[in-house]
């Protein structure tokens, strides 16, 4: 039994994490595949929709005219400008970024209990039984491309998930912050890979500048139609010639992923 009089000691993070072989040994899937196994089939469908956005001759244009690469760079080269932040490997395995982290979404960046609001969230009765054992069903909107980041937008839903939410939806974005709050929910993503120099924490900025054009109703640049869904582009702002290429799913995925924490 933990006395009361124990330290508390707080994680770096606390997020839903795709599972480790190690953390699932006894639990196999539906169709008797082990989930570790199952969410490395997982990120390897979604790097094939990553090669599949870079196919499209226009994608590949307005994307190296962004990264100021080679005009005539092939597909394949340009899959390697963004390095995987994951385990298992989003692509090839990336040398240069050190600490490479398990796919999954932050729901409260607690920096050891030293971010504002961390008590608090810690002390939540549903954080608190979450971290007893808690897998739940995470639903996966689309992929987008951004010239900092590649990542998931993932869609919350339910008190059950709601109640675990404590990312900063409402923080301001290229200096905008909007009138009204913004969704709960709005900055949930999954961070798969990062251009050179760049931290995890853009790919959530990414996912706020999505909403935030939504939110304001800004018209796409342009759509393309693939197998699994529509590639959109959309303006950063109506100042910016920056886009991100949103490939939002025809029907969202739901993936089964833990609470945790990470330490």
């Amino acid at each position: 039994m933990i006395s009361h009089f124990e330290p508390t000691i707080y994680p770096l993070y606390y997020g839903w994490f795709f599972t480790s072989a190690a953390a699932c040994n006894e639990c196999p899937s539906r169709d008797g595949l082990h989930l570790s196994k199952e969410m490395e089939q997982i990120i390897q469908q979604y790097y094939a929709f990553y090669l599949s956005m870079l196919e499209v001759p226009y994608v590949r244009q307005r994307l190296t005219s962004m990264c100021y690469l080679d005009p005539n760079i092939d597909r394949d080269h340009l899959a390697k400008f963004w390095l995987s932040a994951v385990s298992p490997s989003f692509g090839e395995p990336s040398g240069s970024i050190t600490h490479v982290s398990r796919p999954h979404c932050t729901a409260f960046f607690s920096n050891f209990g030293r971010a504002t609001g961390a008590i608090e969230y810690t002390n939540r009765s549903a954080v608190r039984e979450g971290l007893l054992g808690l897998v739940q069903s995470i639903c996966l909107e689309g992929l987008f491309i951004t010239k900092r980041t590649v990542g998931l937008k993932v869609k919350l839903s339910g008190d059950e998930q709601m109640n675990l939410w404590g990312g900063l939806d409402d923080e301001p974005v290229d200096g905008y912050a909007p009138d009204e709050p913004r969704p709960k929910g709005s900055r949930a993503h999954i961070t798969l890979a990062l251009a050179p120099g760049i931290s995890p924490v853009e790919t959530g900025f990414d996912a706020l500048r999505i909403a935030d054009s939504e939110l304001l109703s800004r018209p796409d640049v342009t759509h393309v139609e693939l197998t699994e869904g529509i590639i959109r582009e959309i303006l950063v702002s109506t100042s910016s010639e920056e886009s991100i290429f949103y490939y939002q799913f025809n029907t969202p995925q739901s993936v089964p992923l833990l609470y945790s924490a990470f330490y």
